[in-house]
This record gives structure tokens, sequence and C-alpha cells, in this order.
């Protein structure tokens, strides 16, 4: 049972109506709770995001705290290409509430939107902290550190010019002899 509705109700194609009905119901007869935030997803997955952003912008006037609700909002603006308001409605979250998955999905996947590969890196590794076996974060993961270590300069069959010429230039040569063992 979820939410009033058994499994068989959850799986049917018709899950997404029932649970419009049943928020927009609850939402009607109390338009300050906290349903706000998943009657918004229910309008964003229905394609109707202008009605969603305005009902999370509501929402999360009257339950400041209320983390779905900044999850939404930001989920609204990753649709509409509005990376930068998603990223700054996502940042102040995240310290706080590591452990929340889609929250660190999206979180990483905006950073990537903006060319912040150092924070999306940061965020994928985090998913495989907490699940070592998410196959999408680990590709994104190998993803993001090919490039960082393309930027060391690194090339194929090129050895890694670790010394300045001048350091380079003050190190002895040593030769080696044939040393005989008795």
């Amino acid at each position: 049972m979820y939410n009033g509705l058994d499994e068989t109700q959850l799986n049917s194609s018709d899950s997404q109506n029932l649970l419009f009905e049943k928020y927009s119901k609850i939402f009607e007869a109390n338009p300050h709770s906290t349903v706000f935030a998943p009657l918004a997803e229910c309008f964003r997955k229905m394609g109707r995001k202008d009605k969603a952003l305005s009902l999370l912008r509501e929402g999360i006037k009257n339950h400041p705290d209320y983390l779905l609700g900044y999850l939404g909002l930001a989920q609204c603006y990753y649709d509409l290409e509005q990376l930068n308001l998603a990223y700054n409605t996502l940042k102040p979250l995240i310290e706080k509430n590591r452990e929340n998955i889609k929250l660190q999905r999206l979180f990483a996947k905006v950073c990537e939107g903006t060319n912040r590969e150092a924070q999306a890196l940061e965020s994928y590794k985090y998913l495989l902290f907490l699940n070592p076996r998410d196959a999408e974060a680990a590709s994104k993961v190998r993803l993001l550190e090919d490039p960082v270590l393309e930027k060391a300069s690194f090339e194929e069959n090129k050895p890694l010019d670790f010394f300045d010429s001048d350091e380079e230039n003050n190190w002895e040569s040593v030769s080696f002899q044939k040393i005989e063992i008795l």
C-alpha cells in the first residue's frame, strides 16, 4: 500500500492519473499542505511545467524548509534548461542532504550542464559511495575523470615532464658497471 494505492493500481497505466486526482483532492481541501510538491510533480510529468512552477513557488513560501519542494523546483528548471536557476536552487541543499540520491543525481547533472565538472564528479562519486553498483554514476565518473587527465597534458606515448628544464639539467649521470657475483 502506497499513499492509499495498492500495488495493482501503482503498476497500471492509470497510476499517474490516480495520483493526480488524489493529490488534487488533498490540495483542494488544504492548499497549505505539503502535497503541493507531489502535485507539482504530476503537473511536471504531464508537461504543465508552468503550473508546476507556480505551485512549487507558492508552496515553498508556506514551507521554506521542505526539501521536496526545492527538489521539484530544481527539476522543473532543469527540464526548462534553466540550469543556473537549478544550480542555485540545489547548491544550498547539497551538504545537509548528502544521502538523498535523487538530489545528488540531479545536482550532478546540473553541474555537468553548467560546466562545473569537479562538482559533478564529486556528486557522482558520492552516488557510487551510496550505491557501488550504480552503473550510471560509475560511467559518469569515468567520463568526467578522463578530461581531467587530458587537461594534465597526458598524451599517448609521451612521458610527463615533471621538472623544469633547468632542474632536469642538474641531475648527475650515473654509470652502471657490470658487477660479478662470485
